[in-house]
């Protein structure tokens, strides 16, 4: 946990069922690697960060994983909470987000506002301030 006044900032790939499954290799439950269109690994382009959901990993376990330690940061230790969700145009940015048809797909917005208030009825006194927004850059920036 980061001491008061410290941003801790974690990163999580989501790493999503594509047309060209040699495209990243996960080569840890924290790193994959970025292949060529020969299968071939890019060399530098790979990443380390906290978390790499598979892509077997369901909306809930990427709620469990990566929002639902957010909700008990915001709720139990009143701190102030960002989920920045980036990637290219296609690649499941609202899906992850939004979710899709059934309960199985729901999103990590409507899960988000659903363990908030949920643990917040846990407790005696409590007030929420929440904010969604969404940006695109422009075509060619």
């Amino acid at each position: 946990m980061a001491a008061p006044g410290e941003v801790k900032c974690r990163a999580v790939i989501r790493v999503r069922r594509g047309q060209d499954p040699n495209g990243v290799t996960i080569r840890s439950s924290n790193s994959i690697q970025v292949n060529g269109e020969d299968g071939a690994a890019v060399p530098g382009a790979a990443a380390t960060v906290d978390f790499v959901c598979d892509p077997d990993a369901t909306q809930a376990d990427v709620y469990t994983r990566v929002a639902e330690p957010l909700v008990h940061q915001f709720v139990d230790q009143t701190l102030n909470v960002a989920l920045i969700v980036l990637g290219a145009g296609g690649s499941g940015k609202t899906h992850s987000l939004l979710g899709g048809a059934g309960s199985d797909h729901t999103g990590l917005i409507p899960r988000i506002i659903s363990g908030v208030f949920a643990a917040i009825d846990r407790k005696t006194e409590a007030s929420v301030d929440a904010g969604f927004a969404k940006a695109r850059a422009a075509h060619g920036q």
